[in-house]
């Protein structure tokens, strides 16, 4: 049986809606009653639309940014909303690579202040900091002469192994990986993805992985969350999950993936627009969905199994897949 490392119940995230002068006129449901689980030395894939929660859940659970409601659960201990003894002492095992390579790393410092930083809150000699930063700079493959230039120095794919560098230089054992080849060339996308699944395998390292190229989230991950409007819609093993897509949604993401040789079916073609994310009565793809029925539009469906290790929220997904 694997390992589980952080489990989430229930999480919600609100976010206010105010007027031009602040006053607080409601609250927008970015995140709405997630359960998630992941293992220790394993990579869990979030994908979906831009907008659709991703980023917004993996903070929750990081705890970066204060949930709204739902349990939330490191090693089995509960870490209750806003101790933050707590939430500091589980953050201490966490990191996050970020999106954009450029602004998350400080122009002015040094790629030893960057790699520094990080370590300022461990009780460590400067020689045991100088063992961690020259060890983990061998493992992304850059050079020790690097540590005295500035970010200016490097492109956008050195740029993200210095960010990489930076979250694993504490040693943590979950990182939350997000959409971390989004800004990068093409052509550096893959190498940024293969050094993590080696550091992944060398540090036993637990990922977080969010992204809407499915490619690689499909290369990645070993189990996957499609995403949703703030719900995840679908989730299983990766390999069932592309094998046997059973929601319409992420039918719909598969049939946009280019390919040579498949045409997609006209009804996994996505037409109309994405509810508000506001919205709080029936399936939130009802309105862009071609199976939706009454029931669709009156009740929101929720998780249920639909094979071992293969988890679908669609009332219709037994007649839609025959």
């Amino acid at each position: 049986m694997k390992e589980e490392i952080l489990r989430g119940e229930g999480i919600k995230k609100d976010f206010p809606i105010r007027n031009f002068f602040g006053k607080k006129l409601g609250n927008i449901a970015a995140v709405k009653d997630v359960n998630i689980c992941l293992n220790k030395g394993e990579t869990f894939g979030l994908v979906g639309e831009s907008g659709c929660g991703k980023s917004t859940l993996g903070r929750c659970l990081l705890g970066m940014i204060d949930r709204t409601a739902g349990k939330l659960y490191f090693h089995g201990r509960e870490i209750p909303m806003g101790e933050e003894k707590s939430i500091r002492e589980m953050q201490r095992k966490m990191q996050i690579i970020f999106q954009d390579p450029y602004s998350s790393l400080n122009p002015y410092w040094t790629v030893r202040e960057i790699l520094e930083e990080p370590l300022s809150e461990e009780r460590l000699s400067k020689k045991e900091k100088e063992e961690k930063i020259e060890k983990i700079l061998e493992k992304v493959s850059l050079a020790k002469t690097d540590l005295v230039k500035t970010p200016y120095a490097f492109s956008g794919g050195q740029r993200q192994r210095i960010g990489i560098a930076r979250a694993l230089v504490k040693e943590p054992e979950l990182v939350l990986c997000d959409e971390p080849i989004a800004a990068l060339d093409v052509s550096i996308q893959a190498q940024v993805v293969n050094l993590l699944k080696d550091l992944q395998e060398e540090l036993k390292l637990s990922y977080l992985f969010t992204a809407h190229d499915l490619s690689m989230v499909r290369y990645i991950s070993d189990r996957i969350g499609v995403m949703y409007l703030g719900t995840i819609v679908e989730t299983g093993d990766t390999d069932k999950v592309f094998s046997s897509a059973l929601h319409p949604y992420t039918k719909a993401l598969l049939a946009a993936v280019p390919r040579l040789s498949k045409v997609a079916k006209k009804e996994d073609i996505l037409e109309g627009e994405a509810e508000s994310i506001g919205t709080e009565r029936g399936c939130l793809f009802a309105s862009r969905c071609p199976y939706r029925s009454a029931q669709c539009l009156e009740a929101r469906p929720v998780l249920e199994s639909a094979a071992e290790g293969h988890q679908v929220a669609c009332f219709r997904w037994k007649e839609i897949n025959g």
